[in-house]
Formats: C-alpha cells, sequence, structure tokens
C-alpha cells in the first residue's frame, strides 16, 4: 500500500470517528518547508497531525522504547510545531493515538478520539497552559521576595517542601512556620533527612507571607512534568552557595534510560546533586522504593524531595553525607546494588590516602566515585556515569581506563557534548555492564543537546531515538558484521590505544563511507615516520627561521616575520628540522590539523609542529599533504584533539590517523588535478590583486576626468 493510499484510508477512519470531511487537510505546509501527510482542524486550529510510516518505520505498540522511537519523535515533533493536541501513525491497518507532550515522553492512548471529544480536550489544554502561567506568575513574585529578603540557600527549598507536602496531607511543617516569624522547627517534623537550618543565614523573615504566595499558586495542581518546570525555574535562580551539580533534565532522563531499570532493582544515585536523576526515574516509571540517593548537603535533600512530592507515594531514601567516606552509611547499611547511576562532581582533586593511585598519587573526584561505584556493584549489576572526555581522552588517564572501565564491562560511550549550559567541558555517558566479557568492541554515539536547555524538550535531541534504538540492538546482536550507521550518529569500533570519547571513532567510520572507501586505508605512521618539533621560540634576536603552528595552512606555509629563533636554540635540537618533501602539520590553533609540505629550504620546528617523512615507496609526500587536509583525515583529527580549554594533537593521535592510500598512479592524478586548480586561483588572485590597484588608482585620480 502506497502513501497516498494510507492517506486515503486514513480519511475514511476519521470519517468513521465522526470528523467532517471538509475539516481534514491533506499535504498541509509546516514550518521550515516541511509538509505534513494530513491535518485535523476544529475551530480553526490544528487538532490531529497524521503521520504516515511503513514497513519496518511502522513502531511496535509494546516497544518498551516507544517514547524514543524515531518515528513517534518525528510526528510529536511536527504536533508540537502546528500546536496539535493529538497525533496519529499509521500504516493504513493500525492506528496509534498520541496526546502531544513536549516534555519528550510522548505516551499512547489506550483509546481513539472522536469528534466531541475535542472540545473537552482543548478545554483541559487551555486550562492548564492557564493554570501554569497563573503559577510561573507567583513563582515570580516568590522569587523577587527572595531577593528583596535576602533569603539564606535553605528558605525557599524548605518553603516549597512544606507547602508541597500539606498537599499530600502533612500539614505539621507549613503550619509551624506559618506561625514562626523566624526560628527553626524540630528535626521530628522532617522525614526525609536532618533538618538543614543549623544556623541562621540572614535576616528573619515572614514565613507567612511567602506562604500564601505559595497557596494562592496553586502549584500543587499542576501535573508532575509542568511541576518539575516550575521547580527548574526556583533552581535555577535561588541561591547554590555549594554549588550542587544539577544536570540537565535531557541527560538524566538519557542516562535513566540507559540504566535499563528493571523491575524490584536496587538502584543507587552516588552523586544525587539536587535530584535531577530520581525524577528522571520517576518519569521513566521507577518505584521511589527502588532508589537509594546520597547528596552532599541537606539542602540538596530539600531539593531531591521536593522533586519527588509531585509524584505522590513514598519518598526515597535519601543520605546527607559523603560517599565516598570509609564506613559512610552505603557500607554498611546497603546491599550491593544492581544499577548505579553517577553524575560526580568534575575535576576535583581528592587528597586524603584513601583516594590515592598506585603511584601514590591523588585520585580525581570522578575517578574516585567510579571506584566506589564498582565496590558497591553487585556481580552483574550496571553503571550509567557521566565523565570529562578529558578523563576518557588524556594520556595521563590511560591506565584508569584501561585497569577500571576496559576491565568492568565498557559497552557504550555516549558523547553529550557541552551538556552544561554555560560550561565549556565537553563530557560523555559511560555504560558499564558488568556481567558483559571484556571486549574490545564498543558502542559509540553523537548524543549532544543542540539546545543546551535545562529542561528535556522533544525537540532538544532529534536523534537521540536513532542512537538509542541502534544500542539496543548492538545489545542484542554483537556480531561482528554489525551494521554501519548511515547517520554518523552512532558506530562499532574496536578500541584503539588512547582515547575512548566518541568523536574519532564516528569520524574514521565517516571515512569509510565517502569515495575512497574501495582503497586501502592505514594508519599513517605505516606510511610515514612521525615526530615532533622541539622547544623553540620567538627570539627578536634570531636569525633562524622556524616554523610555528601559526604558519601552517591548508597546503600552505605562511611564515611571520617574526618567526626567528636564535642558533644556540635551534642546535638544541637537532631533529626537530624539517626539509625539502617533510610535511608539516598544525598541532594547535586555528588552523588545527592543517598540513604543509616543504617545497623548498629547511626549517627547525617548535613543538607543537608534527614532522611526517613519508615512505615514498608506498605514497607521494605531495598525495599525503593533500589527503591530511582532505575531510577524510582532517575531521578525525580535530576529533581526536584533547584538551578542555585549548584542542591539541598528541604524538599518538597523529601516529594512528586513518588515511586512504589509493594506487601511486591515482595520487599522481590528485596531485595534478589539485596543482593545477591552485595555480587557476593564485592567477585568479593575481589578476584580482591587479584590478583592485587600478580601481584604488582611478579612486586617488578622482576617476581621471576633469572636475570642471
Amino acid at each position: 500500500m502506497n502513501e497516498s493510499k494510507i492517506i486515503q484510508v486514513a480519511v475514511e477512519h476519521l470519517l468513521a470517528l465522526g470528523y467532517p470531511r471538509n475539516s481534514i487537510d491533506t499535504e498541509v505546509e509546516a514550518g521550515r518547508g516541511r509538509r505534513l501527510d494530513a491535518v485535523v482542524f476544529h475551530m480553526g486550529r490544528a487538532a490531529i497531525v497524521i503521520e504516515v510510516k511503513r514497513g519496518e518505520l511502522f513502531p511496535d505498540a509494546d516497544d518498551k522504547l516507544l517514547p524514543f522511537n524515531a518515528s513517534v519523535r518525528q510526528a510529536q515533533f511536527a504536533a508540537v510545531e502546528v500546536g496539535a493536541p493529538l497525533y496519529i501513525l499509521t500504516d493504513g491497518s493500525n492506528f496509534l493515538w498520541f496526546e502531544t507532550d513536549p516534555s519528550g515522553r510522548p505516551a499512547m492512548l489506550p483509546n481513539e478520539k472522536r469528534i466531541d471529544e475535542l472540545a473537552t480536550l482543548f478545554g483541559e489544554r487551555d486550562e492548564r497552559e492557564q493554570r501554569a502561567a497563573s503559577v510561573n506568575r507567583a513563582v515570580r513574585q516568590l522569587l523577587e521576595t527572595s531577593y528583596a529578603q535576602n533569603w539564606s540557600p535553605e528558605t525557599l527549598p524548605l518553603l516549597l517542601y512544606a507547602y508541597l507536602q500539606r498537599a499530600r496531607g502533612d500539614a505539621a511543617l507549613y503550619e509551624y512556620l506559618a506561625r514562626h516569624e523566624h526560628g527553626r522547627p524540630p528535626a521530628s517534623l522532617v522525614d526525609v533527612h536532618e533538618f538543614v537550618l543549623k544556623q541562621d543565614r540572614g535576616a528573619p523573615i515572614a514565613y507567612h507571607q511567602a506562604l500564601d504566595i505559595l497557596s494562592t499558586s496553586r502549584l500543587d495542581e499542576l501535573s508532575p512534568s509542568d511541576t518539575l518546570r516550575i521547580v527548574d525555574t526556583l533552581m535555577l535562580r535561588s541561591s547554590n552557595w555549594h554549588g550542587s551539580l544539577r544536570i540537565p533534565r535531557w541527560t538524566a532522563d538519557l542516562m535513566v534510560r540507559l540504566a535499563r531499570i528493571g523491575l524490584g532493582e536496587r538502584v543507587l544515585d552516588l552523586n544525587g546533586g539536587m535530584g535531577n536523576l530520581a525524577a528522571a526515574g520517576r518519569l521513566n516509571g521507577v518505584d521511589t522504593k527502588q532508589f537509594t540517593i546520597c547528596v552532599q548537603h541537606s539542602t540538596d535533600a530539600l531539593w531531591t524531595a521536593i522533586q519527588q512530592l509531585p509524584f505522590g507515594g513514598a519518598l526515597p531514601k535519601v543520605y546527607v553525607g559523603n560517599p565516598l567516606q570509609t564506613g559512610s552509611y552505603i557500607d554498611s547499611h546497603r546491599a550491593p546494588a544492581d544499577c548505579i547511576v553517577i553524575a560526580p562532581p568534575f575535576g576535583a582533586v581528592l587528597r586524603d590516602t584513601n583516594h590515592l593511585q598506585a603511584n601514590g598519587r591523588p585520585l580525581a573526584s570522578e575517578e574516585a566515585y567510579i571506584h566506589k561505584a564498582l565496590s558497591l556493584l553487585s556481580p552483574k549489576g550496571r553503571i550509567v556515569a557521566i565523565l570529562p572526555n578529558g578523563t576518557l581522552s588524556s594520556p595521563l588517564k590511560k591506565s584508569f581506563r584501561d585497569d577500571v572501565l576496559r576491565q568492568n564491562g565498557l559497552t557504550a560511550v555516549l558523547d553529550v557534548g557541552t551538556f552544561l549550559p554555560g560550561s565549556s567541558v565537553t563530557a560523555s555517558i559511560v555504560v558499564l555492564e558488568r556481567s558483559e566479557a571484556y571486549s574490545k568492541r564498543i558502542f559509540f554515539a553523537n548524543a549532544q543537546c543542540r539546545l543546551l536547555e535545562d529542561h528535556f524538550d522533544c525537540r532538544e535531541v532529534p536523534a537521540l531515538a536513532h542512537v538509542i534504538a541502534r544500542l539496543e540492538a548492538w545489545r542484542h546482536d554483537r556480531r561482528n558484521d554489525f551494521p554501519t550507521d548511515d547517520t554518523g550518529l552512532s558506530a562499532v569500533a574496536e578500541l584503539d590505544e588512547g582515547a575512548l570519547n566518541a568523536a574519532p571513532y564516528l569520524a574514521q567510520q565517516a571515512q569509510l563511507k565517502m569515495p575512497f572507501a574501495s582503497f586501502e586505508h592505514v594508519y599513517l605512521e605505516s606510511v610515514a615516520e612521525v615526530t615532533k618539533g622541539g622547544a623553540v621560540t620567538r627570539d627578536s634576536a634570531g636569525t633562524v627561521p622556524f616554523i610555528g603552528p601559526g604558519a601552517i595552512r591548508p597546503l600552505e606555509i605562511n611564515l611571520d616575520p617574526a618567526d626567528r629563533a636564535s642558533e644556540s636554540q635551534v642546535k638544541r635540537f637537532p631533529k626537530a628540522v624539517v626539509v625539502e618533501g617533510d610535511i608539516v602539520l598544525n598541532g594547535l590553533s586555528t588552523y588545527l590539523a592543517a598540513a604543509a609540505l616543504i617545497e623548498t629550504g629547511q626549517y627547525s620546528i617548535n613543538r607543537h609542529v608534527f614532522r611526517i617523512r613519508a615512505d615514498r615507496d608506498r605514497v607521494l609526500p605531495a598525495y599525503l599533504a593533500i589527503a591530511i587536509n582532505s575531510r577524510y583525515v582532517r575531521d578525525s583529527l580535530r576529533q581526536s584533539a584533547s584538551g578542555s580549554t585549548i584542542k591539541m594533537l598528541t604524538l599518538p593521535m597523529v601516529r594512528r590517523a586513518i588515511v586512504p592510500v589509493p594506487p601511486l598512479a591515482i595520487q599522481h592524478e590528485i596531485v595534478h588535478r589539485v596543482g593545477a586548480a591552485k595555480a587557476e586561483r593564485d592567477t585568479a588572485g593575481e589578476v584580482f590583486r591587479m584590478r583592485e590597484l587600478a580601481l584604488n588608482s582611478l579612486i586617488d585620480d578622482l576617476g581621471a576626468g576633469d572636475a570642471a
């Protein structure tokens, strides 16, 4: 059945449900040049989007990952775009109805919607939006009050906790705060953790005034997902004096999905932050009783409880303290965890004797949390953790990757980019499955959020459905001939020595899909000698020209007159010399991974420049310089570059770069074509310069005409 026939069948199906024929439009224009298969309109508003999917693209209604199905999310995105509260996926035989949910977690409706139900649906939706807008206004007033009265960091979560507890039927804390201008309620009123107010942090406030604002807001009447959006605003704007990590909603949701938490499994959140991971668990149907959450501060425990209260039911176990301390509560009170999720603090150095490497050096915080998690994990358990890409690629962290990650069932690495808004630190989610045997073949993927917003939205990570589907397929079928990903978002690759971040593996897979895929691909070190320069620096009194990274552009060298060094410097590094026929590669700066051929002369090179000396029996130097500048090699090198602030290449990265090596005859032809194109460009450039000089001369002479 072709698409036109399916749309016709869908129209007949809607007619049978009472929808007028004139309310159904086909081939509807949407934003950005998109066309929708069909749209049902009601009272001048888009009501239902119909999306046709055939064959294997049609989703399985019983699929546990249905909210991440690519077809479902595509249809939901279209419905969000035109403002339709419903959408349908159909193949002509089956009709799956969904209610549009911008949170990114579409739920399939148990029954179809008839025409007479649309008015109620629109009314409920309008009321929900109005209620959310009213709550937002109250929240802004509450925040303004907090700024005006200089509230302590604990005050806002304390008030929210008391308000939401009252909505659940426990009004003791709420009534206590409403009666007292200041002071501390007894700890017995709080069943989640030790009470937060250990000392006064500012002037006393009138709790009753703030509670009145909350009471008029009707925050407790919102759905859990809408409540969390309001809570996001409050957490973002409130004072956070201890800097707890609060990962974005989309990241938390992805980590919980990757954890594949089963019914009754014990789940440990080893660094709960402000509770986003546990909230993502509830949104994904995990029972609150399965979670144990560790937080560093009692204020974080309040925020964690606040994020759980809208869901109802019992609150999870929340412990306050440092989980890395020997003899902590999790060591003595918990059985081994079936699943551990971690968003550890990045980059902190732990100097106590309990967290030292084998060589006596202190562990970084993210490494210490992984070690701790492994000590608490069951023999067949899983760990899903987010780690900085520096830890996954730095040569200094190689032993951590080899001895800890790879030896404990490393299954997948998903790059989430700069996942924290306003941060320059890139990170990846790693999945460890202890029950899996050690394997060099790992699933790599790009799962970066485009908008870098602080909440989860179906439009933020449009490719996430595809990535998760690929990972599930990989988990179920780890054959050597696992098919490559045509989108370039995922790859299954054998681990190379060194980096574990996804980018270089994705770039290498992309090489094999380019026109040169049929030719031999080899490591650069197998066809060339690769070395680095020395610590040669500029010397204003120097006489010897040297090449620094800034001088190297694709196929060209632009030496600055100041690129001079003293003879004594150059003599200190006799091997840091390039001669005619060598290739220089830029390991730093704007033109990272650019390469150029030394056509004449002899130069010294500094430590951020690589010398590549080709094996001329296998590869032409001129061809090799061209190949390195092509996307085949350049993109892979750039993706391999490490460094949280300044990206740079290392010698192992360059040596292991993969280059295509066609027969010498084809190499000669490529060199000839590129040379001819460069000559044409140079000629055109000279003509342009001559014309520009003539124009400037004409302007200077006022057109060489008579001004009279």
